[in-house]
């Protein structure tokens, strides 16, 4: 290896073009004066973040994408900054978080920093950074880290101190200024219809009790409806036939510490002739942990987990 050495390669672009979702740039070597080694071509697909594919001649037609490329360099985005912290968050809002308004997303917070990663695809993630910054009553001014590093900007959180296990807050415009009286501005919060709270759930949940109680009928109506099921896909024996004289649907808030939702979509309502129900091995469809509840706009809301619910864990209710 005598021969080698370790140098730094400059690359001048000198214009790209789109053929469909695949993004090509030619370049110049600005190291390179022979002609034949000068010049190269690069692609880079909109669908696929992770790699780039290079020529290693100065045509562009060798190359059909990212992943069938003479050279392939697997890209991973970095900060390109280090942003000191200048205040603290809440400590209770350490910990795992879901983002409702981006489901898939994993948050974690520590003392000083947000960091927001979710997974396109298997493989690949992407990640934003917020780092505090300054500190007022609510708002908390933070500097965002992009996604691929290159930019830094600012942007302000309006927080409402955190209540069972949910965060509420609502973000600003972002801007590239630092001024708090200027990202943190009342004005700078969009107002009117827009005007809302977002919420981070936690994402190992604590049980707590209950705001309503009682055994209640109830009507449903809309795309995913509550349907008959068995919990853990499977029975531990076999149950016997058992006739019905009146069905109904049953929502039920009954147990001891009245910190679990009982829905039954198709609930058994007959009676042996001592009064005692005739279904007692059936289980009810749902079992939903209650794990926060809220006032806002004059209607009041409650979040519920189900870890056996394989369309949402969670889910939002509105009652009065």
């Amino acid at each position: 290896m005598s021969e080698t050495f370790d140098g730094t390669v400059e690359f001048s672009c000198l214009g790209d073009w789109f053929v469909g979702k695949n993004h090509f740039f030619a370049v110049a070597n600005t190291k390179e004066s022979r002609k034949d080694e000068k010049f190269r071509c690069f692609l880079k697909n909109r669908d696929d973040d992770l790699y780039l594919g290079k020529s290693i001649t100065p045509e562009c037609n060798t190359l059909k994408s990212p992943e069938e490329s003479p050279e392939r360099y697997r890209l991973t985005p970095v900060k390109s900054e280090l942003v000191i912290p200048g205040c603290n968050l809440p400590q209770n809002f350490s910990g795992n978080w879901i983002n409702t308004a981006n489901i898939d997303a994993d948050v974690f917070i520590n003392q000083t920093h947000i960091i927001e990663r979710w997974y396109p695809d298997e493989g690949r993630y992407r990640e934003t950074v917020y780092v505090c910054k300054e500190t007022r009553d609510s708002r908390i001014l933070m500097t965002r880290q992009n996604v691929d590093g290159c930019q830094k900007d600012f942007i302000c959180f309006d927080f409402v101190p955190r209540h069972h296990n949910v965060i509420r807050y609502r973000k600003s415009i972002a801007m590239i200024k630092d001024d708090f009286h200027t990202v943190c501005s009342w004005v700078q919060f969009p107002s009117l219809d827009s005007w809302k709270y977002d919420l981070l759930l936690a994402k190992d949940p604590v049980p707590i009790r209950c705001p309503v109680a009682g055994k209640f009928r109830f009507e449903q109506k809309g795309d995913i409806l509550f349907e008959t099921r068995i919990l853990g896909g499977i029975t531990e024996s076999p149950r016997p036939d058992i006739y019905c004289k009146e069905n109904i649907s049953d929502f039920s808030v009954c147990d001891t510490e009245q910190k679990e939702i009982w829905v039954d979509e198709n609930y058994c309502l007959s009676v042996d002739y001592k009064g005692r129900p005739v279904d007692i091995y059936s289980d009810p469809d749902y079992k939903m942990k209650c794990i926060g509840y809220w006032k806002e706009n004059l209607k009041s809301y409650l979040i519920t987990y189900d870890e056996l619910d394989a369309f949402s864990k969670y889910r939002c209710w509105v009652y009065q």
